[in-house]
Parts: structure tokens; C-alpha cells; sequence
């Protein structure tokens, strides 16, 4: 029966709450997705690089990185539903969200994921690089929160229903760029970047309202939202600790390649510090830069950077790599998030490819 009310039937109306929204798309019923679905033995497709002994406590060291779907554009945003056994992740720059479950492989979700473009005036639809939804958060069992860059907002989505509702489109009164990634807080509050990603023009696209690129978070107590950082040129990722006490942002600038914290009780970004300096890796020609991350249950971080996904101790050691791919600088990935029935496997959504491998530190 849940997959029957997942798989909304395409009379379903989707209802606009925002007046903003426009074009609201709906979950496809069983459509298959425009990629290939590994055969079930699941390929080896990877490696663990180890830098510290330590690393072994966190990741096997012969731990098999496996190969679950490919074809994508550029895989992001993944989030693991609990309550159906599945994976929800995106594809920003083909505008989809797929699903990805053990028993019924992969399909397609969400097309497109974001807006319809064809819907916007010319000009719009001529500056627009990326309209697709890009990171993703499961909240309770039925509601999936997603950063959607062609609507410029955050915004919800109730899977028993397929109702879409725009949380927060503004600050100050003036539109997002393209609101990036996001972390929901216990309490309901929401952390979230937003870079100019979605748009050709990046920092020079008209537009752009909002003259930096952010780090916000919006407060389900109020409605408000508090600017925590105006200063950085890529804000990406983001993650809480598990006592979120810090929050994470990844930063994806080529010439400030690094992973900063915040603390959470703090306003503004006064306290924010390097917490992991990625720069020389980068240079080194390994491949990606920090974009998505995920921490587990007792602190350890996995992010996406040089290389594939760093596994950082929560003192912030990088303690080595998960590698995707053949390449021996690796391969560029997005985003990764912690999920399977126990919380134990590490989904991985690196540039045309899902990946999975199983980890010792779990959510």
C-alpha cells in the first residue's frame, strides 16, 4: 500500500501553496529512469585509501565500494527514507529526482524535479544553468524538504500526497540565487547555503538580488531567517554535529578549497574556523572539490572533496578516502548521506554514478 500512495497516479493535482511556485510537478508513476541500473551483483567500483590507522574503526579497509546506477549528468542531493526503505537523490542539471530501493531498482521521481523551464520567459530560460531541486532532507516519514534551484527556494514535499510547498523564497525581501544544500535541526529549523550556481552568469547574473552568497538559517519557531555568513565565494554542503553544537559548510572555491564550522549558539560568523583545509589536495590534482556531507551518529564526517569522500574524525583528522571509480585521482563527487535499515551504508552520488558502501560509523 505504500508504494501504491508513493507512486502518485498522474491525475493527482499537485497544489501551489506559495503564490511564487509555479508548474508544480508530481511524483511519475513507476516511469523508468533515462539511465542504467547495474546488474544485481553490483560491481566493485572503488577503493579505500587509508592515511591513518585509525580509519579502520570508521571504514573496513577492505570495505567494497559498489557500483548501483550511472548515466547521470550530475548525481546529487541523496536522502534515505526510513519508513520505505529507499533513496531519494537528484540530478540538477537534467532537472530529475530518481529512487533507488534494493527491491525495485531505480526510477525516476520527479521530472522535471525543480521548475519547467519552458515555462519562463526567454531571457530567464536563456541565463538558466541548473532548474533541477539539488540537496535534499528526509523530515518525519512523509515529508521531504528540498533545495530547488529554478524556484529559488526551499521548499517541501508531503510524498503521501504529492502537495509542494515553498518554505522560504527571500531574504530581506529579496529572491534566493539558488539554494544549494540544507540540514534540518531537531527542533525543525533549517540550515542552508545558497551559491549562484543555477544561473550562467554565477555571481554576475542579473538575476542575482542578493548581492553575496549565503549561509542562512530559517527558524520554524518564527518563520524568520538569520544571515550566518555573507563572506564566502562557493558556500556548498552543510551538516550538524550530532549535538549540533557546529554546523558545517563545505566550500567549493578552486583557490579556497576547505571545510569551515561554525557554532551554532553564535550569531553572525565571528566563530567561524577552518576546519579542514583542502586547498593542497586540490592542487595536488586530486579530483573534486568539498561539496556534500553527511556526520554520523558519533561524529565522524564523511564529505565529498579532492579525491572522492574524506572520513574526518570529529576532531577534524581526515583519516583517509572513499574512492569512487578507477581513476587514481578519483572521481569528482557531489554528496553522500548515511541510510540502509541500519544506518550503515554510505550512499555516495559522484558526478554520473550511485555508489554505496558499507561503514562502520552510522547514523
Amino acid at each position: 500500500m505504500e508504494n501504491i500512495r508513493l507512486w502518485l497516479t498522474a491525475s493527482i493535482a499537485v497544489i501551489a501553496l506559495n503564490a511564487c511556485a509555479v508548474n508544480e510537478t508530481k511524483p511519475v508513476k513507476d516511469a523508468p529512469a533515462q539511465t542504467t541500473q547495474t546488474s544485481e551483483a553490483y560491481p566493485a567500483f572503488g577503493r579505500i585509501v587509508a592515511l591513518d590507522p585509525a580509519l579502520a574503526n570508521h571504514v573496513a579497509p577492505n570495505a567494497k565500494v559498489e557500483k548501483l546506477a550511472e548515466g547521470f549528468w550530475w548525481a546529487e542531493g541523496p536522502s534515505w527514507d526510513k519508513k520505505r526503505n529507499q533513496l531519494y537523490f537528484t540530478d540538477v542539471p537534467q532537472n530529475k529526482m530518481f529512487v533507488w530501493s534494493e527491491n525495485q531498482g531505480l526510477k525516476t521521481f520527479l521530472d522535471p524535479s525543480g521548475i519547467d523551464v519552458s515555462t519562463l520567459p526567454q531571457n530567464i530560460q536563456d541565463e538558466t544553468r541548473e532548474a533541477g531541486v539539488n540537496g535534499t532532507w528526509m523530515l518525519g516519514g512523509d515529508t521531504l524538504v528540498m533545495a530547488n534551484h529554478g524556484k529559488r527556494a526551499i521548499e517541501k514535499l508531503n510524498l503521501e500526497t504529492g502537495e509542494r510547498e515553498i518554505i522560504v523564497d527571500n531574504f530581506e525581501g529579496k529572491k534566493f540565487t539558488s539554494p544549494n544544500d540544507l540540514v534540518l535541526a531537531k527542533n525543525g529549523d533549517i540550515y542552508f547555503t545558497d551559491p549562484p550556481y543555477g544561473y550562467k552568469g554565477l555571481n554576475d547574473s542579473f538575476m542575482k538580488e542578493i548581492p553575496f552568497n549565503g549561509v542562512y538559517k530559517y527558524s520554524a519557531e518564527t518563520g524568520g531567517i538569520s544571515l550566518i555568513d555573507s563572506t564566502l565565494n562557493r558556500p556548498n554542503g552543510i551538516a550538524l554535529s550530532p549535538n549540533e553544537a557546529h554546523i558545517y559548510v563545505t566550500h567549493s572555491d578552486p583557490i579556497a578549497s576547505k571545510i569551515i564550522r561554525y557554532k551554532t549558539q553564535a550569531p553572525g560568523f565571528s566563530n567561524a574556523e577552518v576546519w579542514l583545509d583542502t586547498q593542497a589536495d586540490l592542487d595536488s590534482g586530486l579530483k573534486g572539490n568539498p561539496d556534500g556531507l553527511t556526520v554520523a551518529a558519533d561524529g565522524t564526517v564523511y564529505s565529498t572533496g579532492p579525491g572522492g569522500v574524506l572520513v574526518i574524525s570529529p576532531e577534524g583528522k581526515l583519516l583517509g578516502r572513499i574512492m569512487v571509480g578507477d581513476d587514481p585521482m578519483g572521481k569528482p563527487t557531489a554528496n553522500c548521506t548515511l541510510g540502509g535499515p541500519d544506518g550503515k551504508t554510505l550512499y555516495i552520488t559522484s558526478q554520473d554514478t550511485l555508489a554505496r558502501v558499507r561503514v562502520k560509523s552510522g547514523r
